[in-house]
C-alpha cells in the first residue's frame, strides 16, 4: 500500500500526459459503514482547479462544486443508505487559460484542462444480512412418522425480525450429486453493482482529445413394520411463502416418506431490505434397514442380480433373515439370504430374477428380519417396452370409385390403422403464402419471391382462400413490384440485388425477373417495354455465354448452366430464336444439376426434334428421384444452398412443374411428391427460404390445374375386411384433412378398401405402426445406424461390474432431413455417467464430448436413466458420429434394443441398429 500526505502544499508525482486522473479512497480495499465519511484524495497535475462530484452508480444520488486548492486535495463524502452496496465517486476538473506563451516546438504550455478520476466506493452491507435458525423435535427420525420444527429469523444485531420464508426438505445425496448448496438471496442483491452512468464531454473538441482511462471499471474492488416402505420422494417438502410472526418465528410440519436418508431442511428469508439462508439435517434411519440394490428399469426378458443391502446399526451381532418375493418376475436363484450380521455391518442380499410380463411394473418385496428389529421393502420397476415401432404406409389420390389394398399382419399380434382423408393435395400451404406475403427485407430476389405466386398462383390463392391478400389487392402489390423494377436494372439490362447503380449484375436474379415480368405481361399486367427489352438483351448474353458479371466467377459448372439454361428458356417465352443453344447440352444432361434438368426440360417440351435429348432427360430425372415410403423428391447434388439458391425443395418444385407441363395427368405418384414438399416445411407451415416457397407454391398451383380442376363433391370412406371404419364427405375447395385410427387384430392378412362416390379427387393415407420384435436386425428407411460400446479406461471385452464403457453413434443420411430425433436405449443393467454430476467418475471436461449449435447438425440431447436423445431441427445430407458413457452396475442378461433415428413428423422415414443381448460379469 501507498501512504500519503495531502494539504494545502504542492505534492509531487509521476504526472500522466493525458486527461485521467487518479483518485483514491481511503479504504480502497475496505467496505464504508453507513454514516462514515469518504476521504478522497484527488492527484491533479495543477492547483487551483474548478471541479464537480457526482455519486452515482444506476444513477445520480448526489452532486455538488468543488475548489480543488492543491494537487493532493481531499474531498470528503458522507456514507448514506442508497449508496448500498457501492456507489461511484465521479469528479470533472477544469480550469482556463493562464497564458499566451507557446514554444518553438508548438507546445502550448497556457492552454485550458479538463480531468475526469472515479473510483469505487464499497459500503458494508452486513447490517442487511439475515441469519435463520432451525429447530426440529428431535435429531434422527423414522419412516413415516411427522417432523415438527420452526425457523427463527434474525436480523445482524441477532434480533428476531418479521420476514418471510421459503421452507424446502430435500433428499441431501441429490443435493451432493448435483452439488447444490442453499441459496443466499444476500450475495446477489448486496454483491457489488457496475458502474452505469456514462459521462459526455465536448472539452476534448476544445482543449484536445486525451485518454480518460474506462470510467465504470472496477478500481479498487470485484463485482410399524406390517407394513412396506414404498414411498420414496427426493422432495418431502416445499413451500414457498411462510410468513413468520413480529418475532420473526414461524412452525412447519410434514410428514416424511419412506426414505433411510439424510434430509436438509433449506430455509430462504427476506423482508422489505434485508435477506439471510439457514440450514439443518436430520436422518432417517432404522435399527435394522433394508436398502434396495436394483437396476432403475428393466425390460422382458432380462435376467439380472439384485436385491437389498441389509445393514445393522445396532449396537450387537445379530442373525438376520431376508425373504423375497416377484410379481411380474421369476426368482431363479437367491444368494445370501440369511446368515450373521454384526454391529456396523452392511451385507448384500442378492437374487436372480428373471422378467417375465406384458405390464408396466415389476413389483419386489424384501421382508427382513434381526433379532427383535424388522425391516420391509416394496420396490416397483418400470418395465420399458421395446421403443422401436414399425411404420409402413401409403400415400394416394384417386379419381376411381375403389381402390383395394392388403395389409399382411400375420406374424404380428396388434397393430395401429391411421387414415386420413383430403379432397386436395393443397392442405396446409396457406402459411407458406402468408410466409412471402410478410418476408421484411427489401432486396430484389426476396420482392420478386413475394410476387411470383401472386402472378403465378393467383388461382390456387383464390380458391383456397388464402390470407387477406386476394383480388384487387393482389393486382396492387403486383403494379408497384413491376414499377419499381427500373430502380435495380443496371447498364447492361441485368438486375442487382439493391438499387445503387454500379452495383455487380446478378445473372439468375436477372432471370428469375424476367421470367416473372413474361408471366405478369401474360396474365394481362401492364409492364415497362424498355426495362423488359433491356433485360432481355441482358438474358440473350447470358444464353449466349457472353454475360459479364462477377459472380460466374464463382457459380460453379451446374449452377452457370442451369442459369443459361433458363435463359435460353426465357428466349423461348419471348417467342425469340433459342434453338442455336441447345444443342450445347446435349453431351452435358448425364452431368446436369436438377435445376438445370428442369429447365432444359421446359424449353424442349412439345418440340419433337429433340425427342433423344428428352429420353436422356427422363433417364437422368429417374435417377434423381428418390421414394422414401409415402413420399417421393428430387435430390440436389450440389451443396445445401449454393450460387443459385439451390435446394431440394426447390429442385423438386422445378422438376415438378417442368413434368407436368410435360406429362399432365399422366405423371405418376405426382401427389408423393406434393405430400413430400409439404413435409419439408418448417414449424411455422413455411419452407427455409423465399426460394424455397415461392417454386413450392408454383408447383402447387400447376398440380392443383393438372388434376383438381374437377370442384370436390364426393364421399369417402374405408372398410377392413367389408366393415366400415370410417367415413367423410367433402364438398367444395377445401383444405380440411380428417383422420381415424383403429387398432387392428393380428395373426392375418387384412383387405382394406377404399370407396370414392362424387366429383372430384380423394387424397388418402393408409398408416400401420406395430411393435417390432424383440430380435431384429438393422434398418434403412432412410437413416443408416450403428452403435458400438467399447471399454473405457481398460481393456476389458466383457461388461464387468463397477466398470465404465464409451458407447459410439454412428448415424448416416443420404438426403438432408428436418426434426430427426435419435432415441438410444441403454441396456437395464447399466447407468448413463452423467458429467453434469459433481459425482461424474473423473471424466475430465476435455474428455466430454459436447455438439455446439450450428445448422445442419444435431443441436440438443437429453439424458434419462433408460435412453439417450439426440436432436436435430435440419440435419445435413452426411455422416454423424455422438459418443457418451455409460457403467455397468448389476450383474445379468440384458436385451439392447435397437437405437432409432426417425424424422419426428414423418415416421416412415427412419433407421435403426440391430438388437442384441448383453451380458454383465
Amino acid at each position: 500500500e501507498n501512504f500519503y500526505f495531502c494539504g494545502d502544499k504542492e505534492g509531487w508525482w509521476q504526472m500522466r500526459d493525458d486527461n485521467y486522473i487518479e483518485v483514491i479512497p481511503d479504504k480502497k480495499s475496505g467496505e464504508y459503514e453507513i454514516g462514515d465519511k469518504a476521504k478522497i484524495f484527488v492527484k491533479t497535475p495543477y492547483k487551483d482547479l474548478n471541479g464537480y462530484v457526482t455519486i452515482e452508480r444506476e444513477g445520480i444520488y448526489k452532486k455538488f462544486p468543488v475548489k480543488i486548492k492543491s494537487n493532493a486535495h481531499i474531498i470528503e463524502v458522507p456514507i448514506t443508505e442508497e449508496m448500498l452496496p457501492n456507489a461511484y465517486f465521479s469528479i470533472f476538473v477544469y480550469k482556463g487559460r493562464s497564458s499566451n506563451e507557446i514554444k518553438e516546438d508548438t507546445v502550448d504550455l497556457g492552454k485550458p484542462y479538463f480531468g475526469v478520476g472515479f473510483c469505487n466506493l464499497k459500503v458494508s452491507s452486513e447490517k442487511r444480512r439475515q441469519s435463520v435458525e432451525i429447530k426440529i423435535d428431535k435429531e434422527s427420525y423414522k419412516p413415516q412418522e411427522t417432523v415438527k420444527g420452526s425457523v427463527q429469523v434474525l436480523n445482524s444485531s441477532k434480533k428476531g425480525t418479521g420476514a418471510e420464508v421459503s421452507i424446502a426438505v430435500v433428499d441431501l445425496g441429490i443435493l451432493n450429486l448435483i452439488g447444490f448448496e442453499t441459496p443466499n438471496p444476500f450475495k446477489e442483491f448486496y454483491k457489488n453493482r457496475n458502474h452505469d452512468v456514462s459521462m459526455a464531454t465536448n472539452a476534448g473538441d476544445i482543449v484536445g482529445e486525451r485518454n480518460y482511462g474506462e470510467k465504470g471499471e472496477n478500481r479498487g474492488g470485484d463485482g410399524g413394520m406390517d407394513k412396506f416402505r414404498a414411498e420414496f420422494l427426493p422432495i418431502i417438502y416445499f413451500k414457498a411463502q411462510v410468513a413468520t410472526d413480529a418475532s420473526g418465528k414461524a412452525d412447519f410440519e410434514f410428514k416424511l416418506p419412506d426414505n433411510l436418508t439424510t434430509f436438509r431442511i433449506m430455509a430462504v428469508s427476506c423482508n422489505e431490505t434485508d435477506f439471510g439462508n439457514g440450514e439443518k439435517d436430520f436422518i432417517v434411519k432404522k435399527d435394522f434397514m433394508l436398502n434396495q440394490s436394483l437396476p432403475n428399469f428393466v425390460r422382458d426378458g432380462d435376467t439380472f442380480i439384485g436385491g437389498a443391502v441389509a445393514v445393522n446399526m445396532t449396537e450387537k451381532d445379530g442373525d438376520y433373515r431376508v425373504e423375497c418375493t416377484a410379481e411380474g418376475a421369476e426368482i431363479i436363484e437367491q444368494y445370501n439370504d440369511s446368515g450373521m450380521l454384526k454391529s456396523g455391518e452392511k451385507k448384500e442380499i442378492l437374487c436372480k430374477f428373471l422378467v417375465d410380463t406384458d405390464k408396466d411394473t415389476v413389483v419386489l418385496k424384501f421382508k427382513g428380519a434381526l433379532n427383535s428389529e424388522n425391516d420391509n421393502l416394496m420396490i416397483k420397476l418400470p418395465v420399458r417396452k421395446n421403443p422401436l415401432i414399425h411404420f409402413a404406409g401409403i400415400y394416394e389420390s384417386t379419381e376411381e370409385r375403389e381402390n383395394m389394398h392388403q395389409i399382411n399382419l400375420s406374424e404380428i399380434k396388434k397393430a395401429n390403422l391411421k387414415v386420413t382423408f383430403s379432397s386436395t393435395g393443397m392442405n396446409d400451404i396457406k402459411e407458406a403464402t402468408r410466409y412471402l406475403f410478410d418476408y421484411p427485407y427489401g432486396c430484389l430476389e426476396q420482392r420478386t419471391s413475394k410476387v411470383f405466386p401472386l402472378i403465378i398462383g393467383e388461382d390456387l390463392i383464390n380458391t383456397f382462400d388464402i390470407g387477406e391478400i386476394k383480388g384487387k389487392t393482389i393486382k396492387n402489390i403486383v403494379k408497384e413490384y413491376l414499377n419499381m423494377l427500373s430502380s435495380y436494372q443496371q447498364q447492361s439490362g441485368g438486375f442487382s440485388i439493391w438499387t445503387k447503380q454500379g452495383d455487380p449484375v446478378n445473372p439468375y436474379l436477372t432471370n428469375y425477373v424476367v421470367y416473372i415480368m413474361n408471366y405478369a405481361k401474360k396474365n394481362g399486367y401492364k409492364i415497362d417495354e424498355n426495362v423488359y427489352a433491356n433485360a432481355l438483351n441482358y438474358v440473350r448474353t447470358i444464353a449466349g455465354g457472353t454475360a459479364k458479371s462477377p459472380y460466374f466467377e464463382w457459380y460453379s459448372h451446374q449452377s452457370t448452366d442451369a442459369t443459361k439454361l433458363f435463359s435460353t428458356y426465357l428466349l423461348k417465352l419471348a417467342k425469340q430464336n433459342y434453338d442455336s443453344y441447345i444443342q450445347q447440352y446435349a453431351d452435358k444432361v448425364e452431368q446436369m444439376s436438377g435445376e438445370g434438368l428442369g429447365w432444359l426440360l421446359l424449353l424442349i417440351n412439345g418440340d419433337k426434334k429433340y425427342d433423344k435429348i428428352r429420353a436422356r432427360v427422363f433417364e437422368r430425372i429417374n435417377v434423381l428421384a428418390k421414394y422414401e415410403g409415402m413420399y417421393a423428391y428430387f435430390e440436389i447434388d450440389e451443396k445445401l444452398y449454393d450460387e443459385i439458391y439451390s435446394s431440394s425443395v426447390k429442385t423438386t418444385s422445378l422438376i415438378m412443374y417442368a413434368l407436368l407441363e410435360e406429362k399432365g395427368k399422366k405423371f405418376n405418384d405426382a401427389e408423393k411428391f406434393i405430400f413430400w414438399l409439404l413435409k419439408r416445411r418448417s414449424a411455422g407451415g413455411y419452407w427455409s427460404n423465399t426460394q424455397d416457397n415461392a417454386f413450392a407454391i408454383m408447383a402447387m398451383d400447376k398440380y392443383f390445374k393438372v388434376f383438381e380442376s374437377s370442384e370436390p363433391n364426393f364421399k369417402a370412406s374405408v372398410s377392413v375386411d367389408k366393415k366400415k371404419i370410417f367415413e367423410e364427405a367433402f364438398k367444395g375447395y377445401s383444405l380440411q384433412q380428417s383422420e381415424n385410427e383403429t387398432v387392428l387384430e393380428g395373426a392375418s392378412k387384412k383387405e382394406v378398401t377404399v370407396n370414392k362416390t362424387g366429383e372430384g379427387r380423394l387424397y388418402y393415407s393408409l398408416i400401420v405402426s406395430y411393435g417390432a420384435p424383440s430380435e431384429i436386425g438393422a434398418i434403412n428407411n432412410g437413416f443408416e445406424v450403428t452403435k458400438a460400446i467399447t471399454p473405457y479406461q481398460h481393456d476389458s471385452n466383457e461388461f464387468i461390474r463397477g466398470r465404465m464403457y464409451k458407447v459410439t453413434l454412428h448415424i448416416k443420411t443420404e438426403s438432408e432431413r428436418m426434426y430427426v430425433a435419435v432415441d438410444d436405449p441403454v441396456p437395464a443393467g447399466f447407468e448413463i455417467v452423467n458429467t453434469a454430476f459433481a459425482t461424474n467418475e473423473g471424466i475430465t471436461e476435455d474428455q466430454r464430448e459436447y455438439y455446439g449449435w450450428w445448422f445442419g447438425n444435431f443441436n440438443h440431447t437429453e439424458k434419462y436413466f433408460d435412453r439417450y436423445v439426440l436432436f436435430a431441427d435440419w440435419l445435413n445430407k452426411g455422416e454423424y458420429t455422438k459418443t457418451y458413457y455409460i457403467k455397468a452396475i448389476y450383474p445379468g442378461k440384458y436385451y439392447m434394443p435397437p437405437t432409432k433415428a426417425e424424422e419426428m413428423y414423418t415416421p416412415g422415414i427412419y433407421g435403426s441398429s440391430e438388437s442384441k443381448w448383453v451380458e454383465i460379469k
